[in-house]
């Protein structure tokens, strides 16, 4: 019961689901499914998401003076390096795919760096 929480409240199941939505794409499209595609989306969402939960974790503890502990961001640091490993994989499956990976990387270090940069505001007078 543990662990279908866990799947269901965390990024692997968001990464099931986005895969899931592009093989029906392909369905829907009447195009044979390239499971090499949906399992890269699988990736490369898990990777995205987690990154994303890092870079928040970061910045709150940032905000709030507290230490870089490594077993706070371990299952996504984990989860990071899974993606990297099998996104990389299908990537070398799918060479067709590396203009949109890189696209995607400047976008997430683009708007990571414009997130870290910003003043935080714990007063807002709006």
């Amino acid at each position: 019961m543990r662990l279908f929480k866990f799947i269901l409240s965390h990024s692997s199941f968001i990464s099931f689901c986005a895969a899931a939505l592009a093989c029906q794409t392909f369905i829907l499209l009447k195009i044979p499914i390239n499971f090499s595609i949906c399992n890269f989306i699988f990736f490369a969402t898990l990777g995205s998401y987690n990154a994303y939960w890092v870079l928040c974790k970061w910045s709150f503890d940032k905000k709030e003076e507290k230490a870089f502990l490594y077993s706070n961001y371990l299952y996504n640091i984990l989860f990071i390096l899974l993606s990297a490993i099998g996104g990389l994989y299908y990537l070398l499956l799918i060479p067709e795919l590396l203009i949109f990976v890189l696209v995607a990387f400047f976008l997430l270090f683009y708007i990571a760096y414009l997130f870290c940069s910003l003043p935080i505001h714990s007063n807002l007078n709006i």
